[in-house]
């Protein structure tokens, strides 16, 4: 049931939601960065536009995360050197889980696509394209 793909469903664990966000973030620096000043322009209009038609809709949702701890198993491991004999604690890594709160804003993926669509559609309408290049 945890197992969703898709950055703004409610049943993302903190891993997906954090690549999702590093995707989302690097596709948002490339089309900017390599976008001219109308793309933008056109990007902020439907951006304004669709947050008004689609708010945010935060919810809680419960995940579980795990942290990872060194632990003590109760053996020892020891060397000898000539006379001297050194023993160190076994340790073994143990994963611990814990239950946390996490807000997502369940409308965020389709407004996104929406927002996408929106920028695509009204840079072919004006300038012919879908990076809102003049010719």
């Amino acid at each position: 049931m945890r197992k969703s793909a898709i950055c703004g469903e409610p049943n993302v664990n903190k891993v997906q939601a954090c690549l999702c966000r590093l995707v989302a973030g690097f596709l948002t620096i490339a089309i900017i960065g390599c976008s001219g000043e109308a793309y933008r322009a056109e990007l902020s209009s439907c951006e304004n536009q669709l947050l008004k038609q689609i708010p945010p809709r935060l919810k809680q949702h419960l995940v579980t995360n795990y942290r990872m701890e060194h632990r003590a198993t109760g053996k020892s491991i020891c060397k000898t050197d000539g006379a001297v004999t050194i023993c160190d604690d076994e340790t073994e890594l143990v994963s611990i889980p814990s239950i946390d709160v996490e807000i997502i804003d369940e409308n965020k993926f389709l407004r996104d696509a929406k927002v996408h669509m929106c920028v695509r559609n009204s840079c072919v309408e004006k300038y012919g394209n879908d990076a809102c290049k003049t010719p």
